[in-house]
């Protein structure tokens, strides 16, 4: 019965943020329009070596904050520069 309908959100291994990635930090109670734009500062491996937690910069008003924040609660908007070359080769 599990095979019907496979999910396809593990099946496909995705890409690890980066130092350098700008994300965008999602916020529980707030309009998306109002979630915060940062960049990654670094990237924390779990045991598997895949990336669980990030460091996430974020510049609100006149002052920079450092947030530590679960990969789930992040969406990769740019990738850093080192990967776009590495797919147009």
């Amino acid at each position: 019965m599990q095979n019907l309908q496979p999910r396809r959100k593990w099946s496909s291994p995705k890409r690890n943020l980066t130092i350098g990635d700008v994300v965008l930090t999602k916020e529980e109670g707030a309009h998306r329009n109002n979630w915060p734009i940062g960049r990654v500062t670094e990237a924390i491996k779990s045991e598997d070596g895949q990336v669980r937690k990030v460091r996430v910069e974020i510049i609100r008003g006149e002052k920079r904050k450092v947030f530590l924040r679960p990969v789930k609660k992040l969406v990769l908007l740019v990738p850093t520069e080192a990967d776009d070359h590495k797919s147009c080769s």
